[in-house]
Parts: C-alpha cells; structure tokens; sequence
C-alpha cells in the first residue's frame, strides 16, 4: 500500500469516526435554541402573570362594587358622614351648588374605595415608576336605585369597571406590544353588585320592666351598670340604626314601661288594665291593712292622717293594733288596721300601702275576670280606656312608685309614640334615660297598654306609606328580667292560655291596608338575666314561647342584648350579591 493511500485510509476513518462519535450535539443544539427557550418562558411567565392579575383586577372590582353597595353614599339617610365630607373640593367645585357639591363628594369617595380596593389586590402599595400598576384615569363606578321609581327602599345597583396600567418584567413584552411607559393595560371587565332591601317601614314597640330588679346589673348583683342602663345604652344604639341610619325609612320607634302597673299613651295614671267580674268590684268587704310609720315613737294622728291621705274620714281605718318592728336600721310602728270599703277600693288601698300579697290574693280569687280582660283588646282604638284600679297617691314626701317614673315625680308620662328620624331618636333616649326602675312585675299589663297605643289612627303616618305603596310591619318587643309577680303570680301564663297573644297579634294585623302586601305582626321575648325555664317554670317558658314563636331570647351581656335586638328587627348588616350580568332594574 502506497504512502498515498495509506493516509487517505486513515483519513477516512477518523472522519467516520468523527462522524459517529455524538459526544457535544446535544451542547451545540441547546446552544443554538437558548434564546428561542427563553423567549417563550419569558413569554409564558409575563403572560400568566398578566392573567393572574386580570383575574385579582376582576374580583378587586368584583369587591368594590359590594363597598359602594355598603356604604350606599348616594341613598344613605346620613349623607354627610365623615367619610363622605372630608373629600376635598377644588374651588371651582366648591362653587357648584349644594347637590353638584354631593354628588361630587360621593364620585370622589367612590374612586377612593375603588382605587384603594384594586391596589390592595394587586398588591400595589407605592407610587411612582416602580409601582406595579398605574391608574391613570378614574374607574367608573356609580350607583343608582333597584327600584325604577328613584327610590332606595328596595336596594341599590352598583358597576364598577376600569383599567390599570401593569409594569413588564421582560422588555421583549414591550417590543411585542410597543408600550410608551413600559406598562400593558389591563382592564378589569364590568362588576355589578345589588343590595336588596325589604324596604318595609317598621312600628317598633318596646315594651320594658322597670320593675326594682333592673336595678341590679347582669349578674344580679349590685354592681354598674343595671341592667336598666345597659338596655338604655342597646336602646341608644337601636334607635340611631332604625331611625337615623340606612334602614331609617318610614321607620318609627314607642315605649311602654311597666312594673306592677303601666300607663296608657300619654296619660300620667298609673293603672291595672284588668276587668272586674260582673258585681266583684262593688262588693263590700272587710279588710286589714298594715299602715307604716318610720318612726319609733307612735303618733296618735297617725292614723287618721293616713285615712285622710287616701281621701276617708278620719275613722275609716280602726281597731288598729301597733307592732315595733326594725326595717333595715329603723325601727318603725306598724299599725294594722281594720276598715270596710269595696273590694276594688280595698286593692287600691293594698297596693299603696306596699300590702302587696292581700292586694295580689284578693285579684286572683275574687276581682279579675281574665276572659273580659282579654277580650278588650277586640275594642282597642287607641283612646283612653277606664279601668277600676287608678293608683296615684304620693305617700307624704315620697312617691309610691307603682308605676315606672322619673324622679320625685307623682306622675310621668311612660307610654310614649311615636319617635321619628334623629330629632325623634334624640328625644326617645332623653325620655327613656329619665326613669327610674322600682316595684314589681307585670308584662301582662304593658302589652295590654302598648297594644292600645299602636293601634290609635294617624292619617298623617298613613299617608306617607300610601305614599310608597306599602304598610308598615308592627313589632312588639317585651322585655323582663324576671317573672311575672302582678297581678298574681304567674298571671301572664293564663293571659296567654286564654289567648292574649293572638288577640294582640290579631287586633294589629286588622290595621294592614288590603291594598298593599301584608305584614304580620311579630311579638318577641327577650329574658334578660333569667331563664323562664329553670326552676321548674316550664309552664311560665312554653307560655312565652307560644306567645313569640321564634323570636324568645335569653341574654345575659349587653352583646348578647344588641344581637337579640338585631334579629328580632333584621338591622344585621346586610351583604350585596356580586354578578358578572348586568341586573334588571324592577
């Protein structure tokens, strides 16, 4: 083999050698595609991050349209609250007239919310270059009423729609999209949100014991607060939801107080609203009567100045024998008397002069027919009624607090209605603050003179809810810290075996005007610092129950109070819906 041929032999093989050895292809060929891989995961990368934040952009606008929906600036009862008011107004703005200056205040606060919302979701707190998004021009987002009559009562329809402006991590995006600022819009889609309303205009009642145990705090101690200043406080804070807030409407707002009596509306006699059987009240009886005197040393006139007190002649109480007893750290004379009256004027007597277990004997057995009393309410039309047992007679300097009243005062008007809007919430929580719990307990009696005040005519009310078409719910909230000691213990258990509760309920729904949707009467139940079922009181717990179905509440704090307070009239805070269609307007 020549030379020549020889090396070309060699040659050969090291160039199939070559040809076969595959060691570095796989380093050539990703060399070769590195920049095509990285193009796509730059691509893949920014454009699933464009996708997520679409996506935060859509519900951030998705939750900001709830917020308008919330703070319903434009509808809202309060239209200057903070929030609103401190929107500053340029100086041509200021110049604009009074409902151009709101309307300016109410788009600007609806920017804020918006921006805020969207910033907080994209994660973009600063400003400036390096921000992750811009907003260079305002979203849209507006509210207008659900109802086409321009009215609020039935809910509000929130949009919001808008863009932001994102910062690209990769400037190939840049390239693609030859974006001036380095940014990609991205818009958010249109959200709707809808807040609806029952818009029902509600005749709320309160109906409270203010018998001497709300002097006690929550634990039945004698710690402060009572539990008559923490239902003031819960008052306070209903009151200003229901008459002054969002819910404000039509809505309006009475009290009726009781102990061992109560008041009609507007009337300063404390009474029993109970009716005699046929004969009973007339009827002469003897009877005893202790007489106190809160000295030591027996006065001779003592007693004929009691006999005067209650209007008799100076003999009327006799055969009086004297007992020394200590009450507390005095001693006193107990003077017990015989005297001879009618039964009806006998109990007025018992009651004023503290014998309340005779007084309460006497009305079980002998005085009360609880069927005529029930049936009374049939006749109610709000104008005062006569009642046999009229308890008004200060004891010398001392008041016989046998109604609620306010301070060293003989009288005071403790049923009150009705209280409208805030001036009428400032008013209602005056008048509520001023009286002072004492005595004893009987529901039975408020109910009676509430249900008697709410159903006393007022054209000018009924006017108004023609007006929107629409009657007004009546709600009848009792109240008690403990049982039922008047006219008799455990009265309200047969009261309600004899249907009080459905008559009440029947007398109030008879004043729906058939013209519009009705709305039943809702009687509730709220036990505060007790429970009608312990002790073996099933009886006194299934009568409640019976009497207010599902709206009986036992409480023990001020929250629990507010919470009861809150279902009872649905002043929960009520949550819009979010859609992505446009909702019809009704």
């Amino acid at each position: 083999m020549s030379v020549t041929e020889s090396f070309l032999s060699r040659l050969s093989q090291k160039l199939k050698a070559f040809y076969l050895d595959q060691q570095g292809v796989y380093g050539v060929m990703t060399a070769l595609l590195l920049l095509p891989l990285i193009i796509l995961v730059a691509f893949t990368v920014e454009t699933t991050g464009i996708l997520l934040d679409k996506t935060r952009l859509s519900q951030a606008t998705d939750q900001a349209a709830l917020l308008l929906t919330a703070e319903n600036n434009e509808f809202r009862a309060k239209k200057d609250h903070s929030d609103l008011m401190r929107q500053n107004l340029t100086a041509q703005e200021k110049a604009l007239p009074a409902d151009k200056q709101f309307s300016t205040r109410v788009a600007k606060r609806n920017q804020e919310l918006v921006q805020d919302t969207v910033k907080l979701y994209l994660r973009s707190y600063g400003e400036g270059a390096n921000a992750p998004i811009t907003i260079t021009k305002d979203f849209t987002a507006f509210c207008e009423p659900l109802s086409k009559s321009v009215k609020s009562e039935g809910g509000v329809i929130c949009s919001v729609q808008g863009d932001v402006r994102r910062k690209n991590d990769f400037n190939i995006i840049n390239e693609w999209v030859k974006s001036p600022d380095s940014r990609l819009p991205v818009n958010s889609g249109v959200s709707y949100a809808v807040k609806q309303s029952s818009g029902v205009p509600m005749e709320v009642m309160l109906v409270s014991d203010f018998s001497g145990s709300m002097n006690e705090d929550l634990r039945n101690g004698n710690s402060k607060p009572s539990k008559a200043e923490v239902l003031k406080q819960v008052v306070d804070e209903v009151s200003t939801v229901i008459l002054t807030g969002a819910k404000a409407g039509y809505n309006r707002m009475g009290f009726t107080l009781f102990n061992a009596g109560s008041r009609q509306w507007n009337d300063k006699h404390c009474q029993i609203p109970i009716l005699p059987k046929t004969g009973e009240a007339e009827k002469k009886i003897s009877y005893e009567v202790p007489l106190l005197e809160w000295s030591e040393n027996p006065n001779k006139e003592f007693v004929k100045a009691m006999a005067k007190k209650h209007g008799r002649q100076d003999d009327y109480f006799h055969d009086c024998k004297e007992e020394h007893q200590k009450r507390g750290d005095r001693e006193i004379v107990v003077h017990t008397c015989k005297a001879e009256d009618t039964r009806e004027e006998a109990i007025k007597i018992l009651i004023e002069e503290w014998k309340f277990d005779t007084a309460t004997e006497m009305i079980k057995n002998d005085y009360i027919d609880i069927q005529k009393t029930i049936n009374q309410i049939d006749g109610f039309d709000g104008k005062l009624r006569k009642y046999g047992i009229v308890l008004d007679i200060p004891h010398g300097d001392t008041i016989t607090y046998t109604c609620p009243g306010k301070a060293n005062e003989t009288s005071t008007v403790t049923t009150q209605a009705w209280f409208e809007g805030e001036n009428g919430q400032k008013a209602l929580v005056d008048e509520l603050n001023a009286m002072l719990p004492n005595n004893w307990t009987n529901a039975s009696s408020g109910m009676l003179m509430a249900t008697n005040a709410m159903v006393a005519e007022d054209p000018a009310y009924r006017a108004k809810l023609n007006q929107i078409g629409k009657n007004s719910k009546k709600v009848m909230i009792v109240l008690s810290d403990g049982y039922d000691n008047f006219p008799y213990g455990g009265a309200f258990v047969d009261f309600e075996k004899k249907g009080m509760c459905t008559k009440i309920k029947d007398r109030l729904n008879k004043l729906q005007d058939p013209n519009y949707q009705k709305q039943d009467t809702r009687l509730a139940f709220i036990a505060i610092s007790y429970d009608p079922a312990a002790n073996g009181n099933d009886s006194i717990y299934h009568a409640w129950k019976r009497c207010v179905d599902d709206y009986y509440y036992v409480v023990r704090n001020k929250q629990q109070l507010l919470d009861a307070f809150g279902e009872i009239l649905g002043i929960q805070e009520e949550l819009g819906t979010t859609s992505s269609q446009k909702i019809k307007r009704k």
